[in-house]
């Protein structure tokens, strides 16, 4: 999460929307500085915010979820930030020792996709999308009365994804991919594509599957964040970098001055 008081902006940093490129981006040309951790929520900001910073402009971003399960295989398939998570370190492995293709990921893990995002897009002034990025953040400067000063640099471009995001989804895994997703295209406003299979015969199999995973998934979850750090996003090498950047470092440079 970036803040500026200057600009009286918060930046929500929703997971798999360019919000590393953003936050970086904020933060050398537009008076941003991290606070809480990365992916915190906009409630717990409210928590702590005064009532000056409520009023801030609060924007963040949204991406097909499509889009994203596709990111996370290949995320997955190299291996980021396996050290950090034990559920990522999980799929590293499957799709390592069994040389796993998306089709099998998803065939796998799709009970790990269908729960909405936990963001609340309706407290939020402006959602940029992510497959519009360079002109809606374009946008939200100019809602801050902020001059641009260069095109939004990339970071953290995914490795191995080489083909547009639809041509991964076969027939097979389509039917599976619109029970999963389904929630969370329609809360983001998406659509499947109108030629996509269905296939309503396997439907109840299908809900009945993810309901039992799904159900296992929240006990395991439950459980890892009994174990989870006191602070949140402590761990969180992004959130460490772009504090030892943009606050530690010019603080030692005001002492020696």
């Amino acid at each position: 999460m970036i803040i500026s008081h200057r600009y009286r902006y918060l930046f929500v940093q929703v997971p798999q929307t360019a919000s590393s490129s953003i936050g970086t981006e904020l933060c050398e040309n537009y008076a941003g500085e991290p606070i809480l951790y990365k992916h915190a929520r906009y409630s717990e900001f409210l928590e702590e915010a005064s009532p000056e910073e409520k009023e801030y402009f609060v924007f963040a971003g949204i991406r097909n979820p499509l889009d994203c399960m596709v990111t996370e295989y290949f995320r997955r398939k190299a291996g980021k930030r396996t050290e950090e998570n034990r559920l990522h370190l999980e799929k590293y492995i499957f799709i390592r020792d069994n040389n796993a293709t998306f089709s099998e990921f998803v065939k796998k893990y799709h009970h790990h996709f269908h729960k909405p995002e936990r963001f609340l897009y309706r407290d939020v002034n402006f959602i940029y999308k992510y497959e519009n990025l360079q002109v809606d953040f374009s946008r939200v400067l100019v809602k801050l009365d902020i001059e641009q000063k260069r095109p939004l640099p990339r970071f953290n471009k995914t490795t191995g994804k080489t083909e547009p995001f639809l041509s991964y989804y076969t027939g097979e895994i389509q039917p599976i991919v619109r029970i999963a997703l389904g929630k969370r295209m329609k809360q983001a406003g998406y659509r499947f594509p109108a030629d996509w299979l269905s296939s309503p015969g396997r439907t109840p199999f299908l809900c009945l599957t993810a309901l039992v995973r799904t159900a296992a998934l929240v006990i395991r979850l439950m459980r890892m964040r009994s174990n989870a750090p006191v602070n949140p996003g402590s761990h969180d090498t992004y959130t460490r970098r772009l504090r030892k950047v943009y606050i530690e470092d010019k603080k030692t440079g005001a002492d020696r001055e």
